[in-house]
């Protein structure tokens, strides 16, 4: 007879075409739940693999797995879709490729303690530097401070009543509707979110899958993340906003002068990009307009030289004093 679910907390995971990298990273996670019998929901973006098989020897492993599988691609609505199946005082949207570090749920466990619109909580790489645990009770204050890290699917442990509110089909097609939706969903009472700065997350080696967005940096970013933090409520200052955005780009190192190389040799930018975006890169990079135009213009490399001409731009910059 199948034991009830602990409703405290639940592991929420939308997957897409990454059977073995679901099946390792669940097993993780069954062996830090299983002692709470907390349960893991699996939203399924209607996958062309095995992820329906993967999935159903996984519930021989644990009891309180539950699968849905869509009959067509929902896109990004299956974050939302996994976030309300689940009836749980607190739900952790995972994915397929971001795990659990070792006691993260012992850890989340002891926080649940107090009550909270939300859990913010570092990766293993440390990416949030600088920035010791604290209780946010603004949210302008924690859109300027953090809205860029929140963008990382694995960082947020989010209450139901915050699921509840959030509006997230209002930023559907933008890639960060559990983003935007918490934002918005967070003006409608006072605020409480903690921030614990401790390695809680970790990825799985990057050999091992490829990011979405990669092929679609720019729209992604420039016009997708942009528009989601543009159209949050008026509460939430443009300025705020504005900080937020060029965050993210500067601190993730997605719109750093090595980046922009790597995308000039995949040949995902390039003059015609650079005149798409010219008048929208000082939201994104610190890197002076007349680099970018360099690097569109510069006959693509292999990645192996990437590293030298950082060297020798990031020179030029120091040189010319430029910001």
């Amino acid at each position: 007879m199948t034991k009830k679910s602990n409703t405290l907390l639940s592991i929420c995971i939308p997957t897409y075409n990454r059977a073995s990298l679901l099946t390792a990273n669940v097993l993780e996670i069954i062996e830090q739940v299983r002692e709470f019998n907390f349960p893991i929901y699996i939203a399924d973006n209607c996958s062309t693999d095995n992820t329906t098989e993967a999935v159903g020897q996984l519930g021989k492993q644990y009891d309180q797995i539950f699968y849905y599988r869509h009959e067509e691609n929902i896109f990004d609505l299956n974050c939302p879709f996994v976030l309300r199946k689940s009836d749980a005082d607190y739900c952790w949207l995972l994915s397929d490729k971001v795990r659990l570090a070792d006691g993260s749920i012992k850890t989340i466990v002891a926080l649940l303690d107090e009550k909270y619109d939300a859990i913010a909580v570092n990766d293993n790489l440390n990416k949030v530097k600088g920035l010791a645990t604290k209780l946010y009770q603004n949210p302008v204050l924690l859109l300027e401070e953090l809205g860029w890290h929140l963008t990382q699917v694995g960082c947020l442990i989010v209450s139901k009543k915050i699921i509840n509110n959030a509006n997230y089909e209002k930023y559907q097609n933008t890639n960060f509707m559990q983003t935007a939706g918490l934002f918005e969903a967070l003006t409608i009472h006072d605020t409480r979110v903690l921030w614990y700065n401790e390695p809680i997350i970790k990825r799985a080696h990057p050999d091992t899958y490829t990011n979405y967005w990669l092929n679609s940096v720019f729209p992604v970013f420039f016009d997708s993340w942009a528009s989601a933090i543009m159209c949050l409520p008026s509460i939430y200052p443009v300025s705020s906003k504005l900080v937020c955005i060029k965050s993210h780009g500067v601190k993730t190192g997605l719109f750093s002068i090595k980046s922009f190389f790597l995308y000039r040799s995949l040949g995902l930018f390039n003059f015609r990009v650079y005149i798409k975006y010219r008048n929208m890169f000082p939201l994104f990079t610190n890197i002076h307009w007349l680099v970018l135009f360099f690097i569109a213009n510069f006959p693509a490399l292999p990645i192996r030289l990437l590293k030298h001409m950082k060297k020798f731009i990031s020179k030029f910059m120091n040189k010319q004093n430029v910001k």
